[in-house]
């Protein structure tokens, strides 16, 4: 593996292990928007977490919600949330 690639997924596995509980609530909550309507992006969890009332300790939180075998990615969109400035995100479908 190349050092870019290691450092990070080493450093999305650090996040992952910081935000354990987080991650959880928000896969079991991106598992089941995907059953409802076929795929899920960070967009749909950043509300779901504002109506939970939880928020992750560091942003990359976002991305390593995705990090299972359960979720495959099917495509691209641009954010609507604010923050995110309008960048790419992807759409993610479970990987049945």
């Amino acid at each position: 593996m190349k050092q870019g690639q290691l450092l990070k997924e080493q450093g999305l596995a650090r996040v992952e292990a910081n935000n354990a509980d987080f991650i959880s609530k928000m896969r079991a909550t991106a598992y089941i928007l995907c059953r409802a309507n076929g795929n899920v992006t960070e967009d749909h969890l950043r509300v779901r977490a504002r109506n939970l009332n939880v928020e992750p300790t560091h942003p990359n939180c976002w991305g390593a919600i995705f990090r299972s075998k359960d979720f495959k990615a099917i495509g691209y969109t641009q954010s609507t949330t604010p923050s995110c400035h309008g960048r790419t995100i992807r759409v993610w479908a479970l990987n049945d």
